[in-house]
């Protein structure tokens, strides 16, 4: 059940005096337990109507299905999947189930119908009888008649206690039998009932006991057990359960507890987290010792984390976004079985949690740097024993991580002392010695000599020279990236990462890292890659590491969160409808007790709607419609259901476009209105549409149409049709241009929209192929210039590439002394008198800079036509100077010419295409009786 209730304030020091209690104490702690978990369970005043689990959906974990039989040898750094270790699952992706199920085994929801789970993963579903409806037997008889086969069967969640299946003792074991009736044909045992420890007197099943001979207040599970059991009489459970929420302390002693009372029962713990934890290492400091405790004990025979995600309590919840590890999740899945036929191969580095036996020894998260746990003596001579596996026998270095008091680490195979290194006191240091192996299967005793040694791990390095295994590797997806993560190998200088689009590789060397992370950016959304990493020296290089994969994916991001909400009605002003966005589990939005009713959130731009997940409070809806609109007015149904289960349903696989987004409810599952303590929303950015590509000479110009909502865009590209697509850039603009392509290859594109809630999905692809496309040159008239005049023409280009290449011009043919600017195209030409009158002409090229160059031509004519005659007037001599006009065609130079005797002829003057008219004055003196003048155009 999802607790909904505040911790309890207590010492948790006070627990030990109860468990060193001799049993006649116990009356005691037993009240003691159930004043502190109803402080924990009652703090909600709504816990009149606690909501009904039937209708959890599932968190999956993976499971082999096997007990270790015999002798399995793994690389040191391999995960081990745990037949015992389960998880209470409320939600699970295929990325959440691939994530866990290296370590977790198997899963149940609460009630008796699997969640779908990817082919690849192997992992368990246990169905629940949750309480005594037939419903529930039904449901389990149809899954076990399908042919389906799970290991055990679980039966009645917390009957004590109100909220939860609250049956008597003697309906327990009447629903029991009919549940044991079901399986015994398929020789599947069950496991009943599932105990909440306590809970306060009005929150408890009073029944007849018929033990104590009078009714009692069950407000502690081991009356209600012993009740339950002797009314099973010789039909009993394979197993009993119980549940706890206050840390180790009390895990331990509960279990102890149950295997002293029950010794011919097995144990199980199906929910239990240290609820309310401030922080991660609170909950490391419940979960590493709890679940190594439940490992070594044969007689735990199951044991589950609740739970999959806790709203609000991110740090006992085991996923954040999908497929995604908290700090608690890495460690349930991280956690080492103790099975005696399990070796590990060396070379390699051996966690110290990795033990198959232990002597005066204890498990804490570890204080290192890294690693997961340490085992620490609480005494000197505290030991572990570890199963190796040795290929090649030699003579083998040996690191050791170890902090604390002064002392020593020695390793022994039998009697035999192989090797001892000496621990100096402090911090963290790595000390070596080196110690002979023979070849095969053998198991090493390491003894710590004094007491608080604290050992982290221990790595075995190559013979040879050759760097350790990287272990531990990690790679944690993000929308475009993976971020890589392993620890320190022996002897390694640098690393070598290596990726595949392929299960198994072959791999791509993608970077050669000296530190011991690596982000791999630009990657496709939604794709799944696979990693190792190598160490590699001077000696050359190691095997790879155990592979690891993970699939980029934008985070699901809840886009109801604290929107504004319109509700039908409300029961009253405390149960507002924005109580049912605003995160916090311990709000609601009740309506008033009439149907239909609805609430309906403004996400303020429009989505594409793929998921809603309503939190129910115990006024549930029975019948009731998901609807989207685009303006709160006009409503289409994308979900309907008149069997509503209440608690958490989880609606995936919806398809919907709209901005708002209602729950209709048309039918009450109680006498009370509809209660949400959550309303979420989940979606999708409308992908883009009209995308366009334009190719150009070693680019593609790309452009698409505005996605409503978007902030930015993902641009993708690849080089087979159909993906897998990199990521190549994110622009906020409608168009992006893909340069330094190579021409001749064909290019696919998808665009996604983006925003800071959510990615689209990819577009419709397109495909272009860059080339080099020629350059168009306008059009020129023909052209009419006198002699003399300078002829101007402006010659204009373009080119379709895009942004345009750099174009230059130049003359195919022109007449003498004609020229052409080979950036701007400006073509100039003075025609000479001797080119008058005559017509030329002139062919103009514009070459691009691509590859191949290519070209385009315009050809013009130019006629040229002689000036009309210079006209000089008489000369008047001024001031002893002759002077006079010429008048004529502007243009052409004149020059003057003078002479004596017309005969003889000098120039002595020559103007510069001059103004007309043009006075000129002769300045040299005037000689001889007779002086002309004449004026010659030119040039």
């Amino acid at each position: 059940m999802l607790k909904r209730l505040l911790v309890g304030t207590h010492n948790v020091h006070c627990l030990t005096t109860f468990f060193r209690a001799p049993k006649i104490t116990l009356l005691i702690p037993e009240l003691w337990f159930s004043g502190v978990e109803m402080t924990r369970r009652t703090a909600n005043p709504a816990h009149g109507r606690l909501v009904c689990w039937l209708g959890l959906v599932l968190l999956a974990s993976a499971f082999s299905g096997q007990v270790l039989a015999q002798t399995q040898i793994v690389n040191c750094n391999a995960p081990v999947q745990s037949r015992k270790r389960g998880l209470g699952v409320n939600s699970l992706s295929d990325l959440d189930f691939r994530a866990l199920a290296p370590g977790v085994s198997w899963y149940y929801n609460w009630g008796a119908t699997p969640l779908t789970k990817p082919a690849d993963v192997t992992m368990d579903f246990l169905p629940m009888a949750w309480n005594g409806d037939a419903s529930f037997q039904t449901s389990i008889s149809n899954y076990l008649a399908a042919g389906n086969r799970p290991w055990r069967v679980l039966a009645l969640n917390e009957p004590n206690l109100a909220g939860q299946a609250f049956m008597t003792p003697s309906n327990s074991a009447i629903t029991f039998k009919q549940v044991k009736a079901i399986c015994d044909p398929y020789n599947i045992p069950v496991i009943a009932p599932h105990m909440a420890i306590g809970s306060a007197a009005n929150q408890s099943i009073t029944a007849y006991d018929p033990i104590m001979g009078s009714n009692y207040v069950y407000t502690f599970q081991e009356p209600f057990l012993n009740a339950f059991l002797y009314y099973c009489g010789t039909t009993t459970p394979a197993g009993v359960s119980s549940h706890s929420y206050n840390g180790y302390g009390e895990i331990t002693w509960l279990l102890n507890l149950m295997h002293t009372d029950y010794p011919t029962q097995k144990v199980w713990m199906t929910e239990f987290c240290p609820w309310g934890a401030a922080d991660d290492a609170t909950v490391l400091a419940t979960l590493i010792p709890a679940v190594d405790f439940c490992e070594r004990n044969s007689w735990v025979e199951g044991y589950a984390w609740f739970m999959s995600r806790i709203s609000g309590d991110a740090h006992n919840s085991l996923l954040a976004d999908s497929g995604v590890l908290t700090a608690a999740g890495q460690a349930y899945v991280q956690m080492p079985v103790h099975d005696p036929n399990l070796y590990y191969r060396i070379p390699g580095r051996l966690q110290a949690e990795r033990y198959v036996t232990l002597n005066q020894m204890n498990i804490a998260p570890t204080t290192d740097t890294n690693g997961l746990a340490d085992m620490i003596s609480s005494a000197a001579g505290g030991s572990v024993d570890y199963n190796i596996q040795v290929d090649s026998p030699g003579n083998y270095p040996l690191n050791f991580r170890v902090a604390g008091n002064i002392g020593q680490v020695k390793v022994y195979n039998g009697a035999t002392l192989l090797g001892a290194a000496n621990v100096p006191s402090g911090n963290w240091n790595t000390v070596s010695t080196t110690v002979p192996l023979a070849a095969g299967t053998q198991t090493l005793h390491v003894v710590l000599t004094a007491s608080s040694l604290q050992l982290n791990w221990m790595e075995f390095l190559a013979t040879n020279g050759l760097p350790s295994v990287p272990s531990g590797l990690t790679a944690t997806p993000g929308g475009t990236q993976v971020v890589l993560n392993w620890s320190v190998a022996g002897g390694a200088a640098n690393y070598n990462v290596k990726r595949s689009t392929t299960n198994g590789g072959p791999y791509v060397t993608i970077a050669s890292p000296t530190t011991i992370s690596y982000t791999n950016t630009g990657l496709a959304n939604g794709t799944t890659y696979y990693y190792v990493v190598s160490a590699v020296n001077a000696a050359g290089e190691s095997s790879n590491s155990i592979q690891v994969a993970a699939t980029t994916v934008t985070p699901s991001v809840n886009l109801a969160l604290n929107k504004v909400t319109t509700v039908s009605s409300v029961e009253n002003a405390g149960f507002a409808g924005t109580n049912a966005v605003d995160g916090n589990t311990s709000t609601r939005w009740s309506s008033a007790f009439s149907d239909p009713q609805w609430i309906y959130v403004d996400l303020q731009v429009t989505y594409n709607i793929t998921r809603v997940k309503l939190n129910w409070e115990a006024a549930y809806g029975k019948s009731y419609q998901i609807q989207v609109s685009a303006d709160a007015s006009a409503w289409t149904t994308i979900y309907s259901t008149n069997s509503g289960a209440g608690g958490i349903e989880d609606l995936n696989g919806l398809s919907g476009t709209g901005r708002y987004v209602r729950m209709y409810g048309t039918t009450r599952g109680t006498q009370y209105g509809y209660s949400l303590y959550e309303f979420e929303v989940y979606g999708t950015v409308p992908a883009p549409t009209g995308l366009a590509a334009i190719p150009g000479d070693f680019q593609i110009a790309l452009s698409w149409s505005a996605a409503a909502g978007a902030t930015s865009y993902n641009v993708k590209c690849a080089t087979n049709d159909g993906g897998p697509y990199t990521t190549i850039a994110s622009p906020t603009t409608t168009g992006f241009t893909n340069s330094g392509l190579v021409n001749g290859i064909n290019y696919y594109y998808v665009v996604s929209a983006v925003n800071a809630m959510a990615e689209s999905a990819n577009s419709s692809q397109v495909s272009a192929t860059p080339v080099n496309h020629s350059p168009v040159l306008a059009p020129i008239t023909n052209q009419t210039i006198v002699a003399g005049r300078t002829l101007l023409v402006t010659n204009s280009a373009t080119d379709a590439d895009l942004p345009q290449q750099t174009l230059t011009f130049s003359l195919l043919s022109a007449p003498a002394n004609a020229a052409i600017n080979p950036g701007s195209g400006t073509f100039s030409w003075r025609p000479t008198m001797a080119q008058a009158p005559s017509t030329q002409t002139v062919t103009v090229v514009v070459s691009d800079n691509g590859a191949p160059v290519l070209s385009a031509t315009q050809s013009f004519t130019a006629t040229v036509i002689p000036p009309v005659l210079p006209v000089l007037n008489a000369p008047p001599i001024i001031n002893g100077q002759f002077g006079f006009w010429i008048n004529g065609d502007a243009g052409p130079d004149y020059t003057i010419w003078v002479s004596t005797n017309l005969t003889s002829w000098n120039p002595i003057f020559t103007t510069n295409s001059p103004a007309l008219p043009h006075f000129w004055v002769d300045t040299n003196p005037v000689a001889g009786p007779f002086r002309f003048y004449r004026a010659v155009p030119g040039p």
